[in-house]
């Protein structure tokens, strides 16, 4: 029974299969590292290490190099300008309203003023409180307010402004800053007929224009652009004109008393021109003070200006002066 179940066990394995004998020369070789690839593997450990102690030396150099000197640039001071009280728009700066401090070198901007000697003298183009750091685009160098010229008026000069009651008497618009005009006034007369001429005091021969204003007291530009009809159509109301004290007496009373026109002298684009005219003028107001003064005293001659130049006072004549100029 025994060798009959070993039989049995032996039919139901599988036949082995025998494998086949390859020659020796047939058999594939196995492949092993070259000494190319035994470098290549060295030098990738190699760089590894290398890198690793580069990344530490760049450490140590920032912890003990880099970081004390941004600290050191964080940490020092520096010196800058702060306005000492507030300080308003278009204020001429003086000394006693800048104070001299200092902040951290990162917090300073590159427009900052590092010395008070850099703000004196210039005007405020901002409103400035107390403390606060002064730069250049804070500054100005001249007045940032909507009429300089007022501000400006040279010593002994006034501005006043006359009305113009029509389209024709202020030159139809066409005045402009700088500009000589000539004043003329016509009376409300009942023998205008017969004296049609209008009056020309002579020392209002020559007066430099300041501005030219609407109804809304804004200052009208010529040459400039505007946006809407309504401002293209917005006439002027009134010519503000740099004055002596004896001229501004004279417009106000002829602004009063009746209708003035004026007429175009001469050009701002040509200062030559204009100087000249100005030029005679001073001198004609100069000796009718002179006059002035010596038939009534000067206080006489302030409030109750003659209509008339008195003898020895010649009028200024615009030929001589234009072809002098």
């Amino acid at each position: 029974m025994r060798k009959d179940e070993q039989q049995e066990e032996k039919q139901k394995k599988p036949p082995r299969v025998k494998k086949e004998k390859v020659p020796r020369g047939e058999r594939p070789k196995r492949s092993r590292p070259t000494g190319g690839q035994r470098g290549s593997i060295g030098d990738f450990f190699r760089s590894r290490i290398v890198i690793g102690f580069i990344c530490i030396i760049v450490a140590l150099l920032i912890a003990f190099v880099g970081f004390p000197i941004v600290q050191g640039v964080v940490s020092k001071r520096v010196p800058v300008v702060t306005a000492a009280e507030n300080i308003s728009r278009g204020t001429l700066i003086t000394l006693q309203l800048l104070k001299a401090s200092e902040i951290g070198a990162i917090d300073r901007p590159s427009s900052a003023a590092v010395s008070i000697d850099q703000v004196v003298g210039a005007y405020a183009s901002m409103d400035l409180l107390a403390g606060d750091m002064v730069t250049s685009g804070k500054l100005s160098r001249e007045r940032p307010l909507s009429n300089p010229y007022l501000y400006e008026l040279p010593e002994g000069k006034l501005a006043i402004s006359v009305s113009v009651k029509g389209l024709a008497e202020g030159l139809t618009g066409k005045l402009k800053e700088g500009d000589i005009v000539s004043v003329y006034a016509v009376f409300n007369k009942s023998d205008a007929e017969e004296n049609y001429f209008a009056t020309q005091p002579p020392e209002l021969r020559y007066v430099r224009v300041l501005a030219v204003s609407n109804s809304l007291g804004d200052d009208i530009d010529v040459d400039a652009r505007y946006d809407t009809e309504e401002e293209r159509t917005r006439l002027p109301e009134t010519i503000t004109l740099l004055t002596g004290n004896l001229q501004a007496a004279a417009l106000a009373g002829l602004d009063s008393n009746a209708t003035i026109h004026v007429g175009l002298a001469a050009r701002a684009d040509s200062p030559g021109v204009c100087d000249a005219l100005l030029a005679a003028q001073e001198e004609y107001i100069t000796e009718l003070e002179e006059a002035l003064r010596e038939s009534a005293g000067e206080e006489d001659a302030v409030g109750d200006p003659a209509e008339t130049s008195p003898d020895g006072a010649e009028a200024p004549n615009p030929g001589e002066e234009t072809d002098n100029g």
